[in-house]
């Protein structure tokens, strides 16, 4: 009787592990390619593009002023007095300042849409 109970035991010990070998099962999964399929990542990105065309249309049509007032400014410069000089240099530092703060704030909204 004690021989079989140690030959019952030794039996459970050896297929025990077996059991527990074969219910445990690893599943891997693209995780990148599940979150680019994620709605919510789906809506973001639409959102950052409308933000970024607006920001890029805003962007251009300021370029644009700029250019147009600094050919005009570098054309006039010798024709106008001092004062009037500094008034368009500050204001054509202004303008770099407006193109800076914009950059930052597309970066901004850029990671605020992000960690929605």
């Amino acid at each position: 009787m004690k021989h079989l109970s140690t030959l019952i035991v030794s039996l459970l010990l050896l297929v025990a592990p077996l059991n527990i070998m074969a219910q445990s099962k690893v599943a891997h999964i693209n995780t990148q390619e599940l979150i680019s399929e994620m709605p919510e990542v789906i809506a973001a990105q639409n959102e950052l593009k409308k933000l970024e065309d607006q920001y890029a249309n805003e962007m251009e049509t300021s370029v644009k002023e700029f250019q147009t007032k600094a050919q005009s400014y570098q054309g006039d410069a010798q024709n106008q007095t001092e004062l009037i000089n500094q008034q368009r240099q500050i204001e054509y530092k202004k303008c770099n300042n407006v193109f800076r703060n914009s950059e930052k704030q597309l970066l901004k909204n850029y990671k605020s849409v992000l960690l929605k």
